[in-house]
């Protein structure tokens, strides 16, 4: 999401084909390159989720975990959460959504959307672009990450990746998002 607030510094992808999450680590604060960390997580509704935007995201974990791919969050609800984020939501079914979350105006006005994917991929962050050609010439979003990694300068390693189990086999990630309180 590029709104108010400017632009989302990584790269997310997700291939339904492929059933693969992945994205970048790097952290920054404004332009300057601070951090790496984990930008995949588990939801406690079973979704998985590939953050960008602020780093303090726990709030839309949270709240995007309460849902389900039948009623996922408003406009308002998401908006009301003031944090400029970005996030592609892929459940066990294989029902993707982006969420997107961003400031309008120095008056404190924010907007926000929960869209149903229907594409066969879908890239968020300042990386897409270079995402997009890799997806489009049949790579993998591990693929599509690495490219992005290697080209924009506000995408960095490691990559880091999550294959999405089919509905009914057991979970590859071991991992779920306990929200601190």
């Amino acid at each position: 999401m590029d709104g108010y607030g400017g632009l989302i510094i990584t790269v997310v992808v997700y291939s339904k084909k492929h059933r693969q999450l992945a994205a970048d680590s790097m952290f920054s604060d404004g332009h300057v390159k601070v951090d790496t960390g984990p930008k995949i997580y588990t939801l406690s509704n079973g979704a998985y989720i590939a953050c960008c935007g602020d780093a303090d995201w726990r709030d839309a974990l949270e709240l995007i975990g309460s849902h389900t791919e039948h009623d996922m969050p408003s406009r308002k609800v998401l908006a009301d959460l003031k944090l400029e984020f970005g996030a592609i939501v892929v459940f066990p079914s294989n029902k993707v959504f982006i969420v997107e979350i961003a400031p309008v105006n120095e008056q404190g006005n924010w907007t926000a959307q929960c869209t149903e994917q229907y594409e066969d991929f879908v890239a968020l962050g300042a990386g897409l672009e270079f995402a997009y050609g890799v997806l489009e010439a049949g790579g993998t979003p591990k693929e599509a990450v690495e490219a992005a990694c290697k080209r924009s300068l506000y995408c960095g390693p490691p990559v880091k990746v999550v294959n999405i189990p089919e509905t009914g086999q057991k979970k590859s990630v071991k991992k779920r998002v306990k929200i601190d309180e």
